[in-house]
């Protein structure tokens, strides 16, 4: 029989999804999990570390907002690793992400 009032249908509805969702906490185990030590740095990245990184990269992607290619990248050779060294370097130091890399271009597809 369908609830008409809408006070009584809400009423049923929360019934509904407590029942769903309060389940019983899970109970407390003591599980130690023991991970080899992580070797994280610090340091700014250093050009082996940028060449790798520009090599992975995929030519055919489409070129973000400052039109550039992925390919003008991967190609770059020594001079834009050491350019692109420099530059992430002083971001890196500085602390402070130049406000145009947060841009990106979003094409919904349907």
């Amino acid at each position: 029989m369908p609830i008409t009032n809408i006070h009584r249908r809400l009423g049923r509805w929360a019934e509904i999804f407590e029942g769903q969702f309060n389940w019983p906490a899970a109970p407390a185990t003591s599980v130690r999990l023991s991970f080899p030590p992580w070797p994280v740095t610090t340091d700014p990245p250093n050009e082996a570390e940028i060449r790798k990184e520009l090599q992975l990269l995929k030519r055919y992607k489409s070129p973000g907002p400052d039109d550039l290619p992925p390919a003008l990248f991967k190609d770059g050779g020594d001079f834009l690793t050491k350019e692109f060294t420099t530059l992430l370097t002083n971001v890196w130091e500085l602390k402070s992400v130049p406000t145009s890399w947060n841009e990106s271009i979003v094409v919904p597809l349907f």
